[in-house]
């Protein structure tokens, strides 16, 4: 199970203010690791200034390109999102989405503070994964990001 998250502040036609929006976080069920998705409109780095689109770029210690090898670089774009329209930035994502995964992740699991701590993501498909959001009010009820339970995690059982 993976989630989606971002927040978008979004005004009339007549307003002085652009739409905004925070980055994507995509996160996946039993690990650790967060991808974080951005375009050039919400923050400008590296990864957004050599990738078109809402990006989030990989490690070179950390991920593999999909045929096993290291990424080349740290703006390697693992995970691309857009929508039926090629949406290139978050405030212009509709309803339905389009995620696009290059990456492997080299090892699954480390150690850190002598924890395994899993760190894998969802699985690299040539055909990207096609999800649809909903959007909520801000300060609804439903204004938060949906819950994953762990305790399908858990290997001691």
């Amino acid at each position: 199970m993976f989630a989606l998250s971002w927040k978008t502040a979004e005004y009339p036609s007549w307003a002085i203010s652009d739409n905004k929006s925070t980055e994507i976080v995509l996160e996946t069920q039993c690990s650790d690791r967060k991808w974080t998705l951005t375009d050039q409109a919400s923050t400008s780095n590296d990864c957004t200034a050599a990738n078109e689109g809402i990006v989030a770029c990989g490690d070179m210690a950390s991920d593999l390109s999909l045929s096993g090898k290291p990424v080349p670089d740290n703006n390697y774009a693992c995970v691309s999102i857009t929508d039926a329209k090629s949406a290139q930035s978050i405030v212009d994502l509709e309803s339905r989405l389009l995620i696009s995964v290059r990456c492997l992740p080299a090892v699954t699991t480390q150690k850190i503070e002598g924890e395994d701590v899993n760190v894998d993501y969802i699985k690299a498909s040539v055909v990207p994964y096609s999800v649809a959001t909903r959007k909520v009010e801000r300060y609804s009820l439903a204004d938060k990001a949906p819950a994953m339970n762990n305790k399908v995690c858990d290997s001691d059982s």
